[in-house]
């Protein structure tokens, strides 16, 4: 199935420092190894600008958990391997998508399940969610999946104090 027209990928840079420039995302790396040298877990502030994605240095009151999964193949890639990488691979970037964590007002949490016919993770349960479309905010790519894939029309005035937050980031290889 072809990409929509107005589907362009949004890619995640990397800042170190407010003094610094970012820098894209290495495919073949840890975002938290970028960030920390022990430990699965490190706090980011995302900014979406410019169709990019900026993981910037924690703010006070504006941060977020990143946490790497335990089974993260690229926090184990020996130089050796990584060496073996197609220039393609290690210079694609990583993708930002967003999902959507809906919890009702007695507490459910609303899931899809994947068709049989997706390559990965066939009929398993997920929540609503995809890539972030040209000139979309995170919030509105996540209100624009949720309606693509359940039906529902959710907007950020109908949320809990009309807030729409950033839970958590993380990172998922397919």
């Amino acid at each position: 199935m072809a990409a929509p027209s107005n589907f362009k990928r949004v890619l995640t840079y990397l800042q170190k420092s407010s003094q610094s420039t970012p820098i894209l995302a290495d495919f073949s790396q840890s975002i938290v190894d970028y960030y920390v040298t022990n430990g699965d877990i490190c706090s980011v502030y995302p900014r979406l600008e410019n169709k990019k994605l900026i993981l910037f240095p924690p703010e006070p009151k504006k941060s977020v958990k990143i946490k790497r999964p335990s089974f993260c193949p690229f926090h184990n890639l020996t130089s050796e391997l990584a060496s073996q990488l197609s220039n393609d691979v290690k210079q694609r970037g990583v993708d930002v998508g967003v999902c959507v964590l809906l919890e009702s007002h007695d507490g459910l949490v609303l899931l899809t399940r994947r068709s049989d016919h997706m390559r990965t993770f066939p009929r398993v349960w997920v929540t609503p969610g995809g890539h972030i479309e040209n000139n979309e905010t995170l919030h509105e790519a996540c209100f624009r999946e949720l309606k693509e894939e359940t039906g529902l029309t959710v907007t950020s005035d109908m949320c809990q104090g009309s807030e729409v937050n950033i839970l958590a980031l993380w990172e998922v290889y397919m």
